[in-house]
């Protein structure tokens, strides 16, 4: 005749079982960590594939023993593993859809046409002036940053299109001018570009970085950078970007 006690304990893991599942749990963990320790091993989707699919199988452990799910009618198990199995599936698919797509924000016509690059340090009004008295030329008197102009005037150019009309600084790192995590930090491109590409130098690099992303990407980050930002840009524009991100040493 079974006790009350005897049954109990058998829908429970004994002390050996509840060990044995710790060690399990701990070895998928170091697993995980090697895989993305110092830097992933894989990237992109399968990355984000082979995690998600090793937290399903410790999430699944730990419901199926320590919330004794394993012990339950065989019913709520086949429910909870479906569950599981389509959020997965669902979590895949929303992976693949969005590492497939090259999703764009393009500003709209209007907005296009009439940007004006921002320096910082400009006095902008309620109309969009920037203190500038204009010249018969079209250009600006002192107070705007004037493409074709110095050095330093191209390179402040440059720096507001990184952090305006290039949408630059969303993604990217510079000290001091943005704190981007998506793409590679940039803070020492004009250097670091030069070796990121076998066989390219840091100006080749930055240009095609700009004008085809999808080129070359830097391992360990995804490829979500919009193709062909030069073409939002005037020639000015995309000659000062470059400089900038070249003087980032």
């Amino acid at each position: 005749m079974t006790t009350g006690h005897t049954a109990e304990h058998g829908r429970h893991p004994s002390f050996k079982q509840y060990v044995l599942i710790a060690i399990i749990l701990f070895l998928i963990t170091i697993v995980e960590f090697f895989i993305i320790f110092p830097k992933p091993h894989i990237t992109g989707v399968p990355l984000a594939v082979t995690l998600i699919g090793l937290s399903a199988i410790k999430f699944g452990i730990v419901i199926m023993f320590y919330m004794h799910l394993k012990f339950d009618a065989k019913m709520f198990t086949w429910v909870f593993l479906g569950g599981l199995a389509l959020a997965f599936a669902v979590a895949v698919a929303l992976l693949g859809l969005f590492g497939a797509l090259e999703i764009q924000a393009q500003p709209r016509e209007f907005a296009q046409k009439h940007a004006v690059p921002y320096t910082h340090g400009e006095t902008v009004d309620d109309h969009g002036n920037d203190g500038g008295e204009p010249k018969p030329d079209g250009g600006k008197m002192d107070g705007g940053v004037m493409p074709g102009g110095g050095d330093d005037a191209k390179l402040a150019l440059g720096k507001s299109m990184f952090t305006s009309k290039g949408t630059c600084l969303a993604c990217h790192t510079i000290k001091g001018v943005s704190n981007g995590s998506i793409g590679p930090d940039l803070t020492h491109i004009g250097v670091e570009g030069g070796a990121r590409k076998p066989g390219m130098g840091a100006e080749a690099y930055i240009r095609e970085s700009i004008e085809n992303p999808n080129a070359f990407i830097t391992p360990g980050f995804p490829p979500v950078m919009p193709p062909n930002l030069k073409a939002n840009m005037t020639k000015d524009e995309y000659e000062a970007l470059v400089a900038f991100l070249l003087a980032q040493k």
